[in-house]
């Protein structure tokens, strides 16, 4: 059985450096760096302290590393979901 999710690509500097994911029915948010970041031909530097190349972090962390890009105002939060016509649960991107 296949499991939906959705994902959003990470970049940095022109290089592609790891995803977010998350299942459609569950609000959990993972983060994986690509392969070669955590091995010696990748650069190796993270996205975030938080969210270390090697290692283990918390398993809230990549939802709050992206709930932290968004601004905490809710009317500021709400006219981006408007701007992009999220407006229900089952829209992406729906923790904004």
């Amino acid at each position: 059985m296949m499991r939906h999710r959705e994902v959003l690509h990470v970049w940095n500097g022109g290089r592609h450096v790891g995803e977010f994911s998350r299942r459609r029915t569950d609000s959990d948010v993972d983060f994986r760096y690509d392969s070669d970041e955590s091995t010696s031909g990748g650069v190796g530097v993270p996205i975030s302290l938080s969210l270390p190349v090697s290692g283990v972090s918390s398993r809230r962390a990549p939802k709050a590393f992206l709930e932290n890009m968004l601004p905490a105002d809710p009317s500021a939060r709400r006219r981006i979901r408007l701007s992009l016509l999220l407006v229900d649960s089952s829209s992406r991107l729906c923790m904004i």
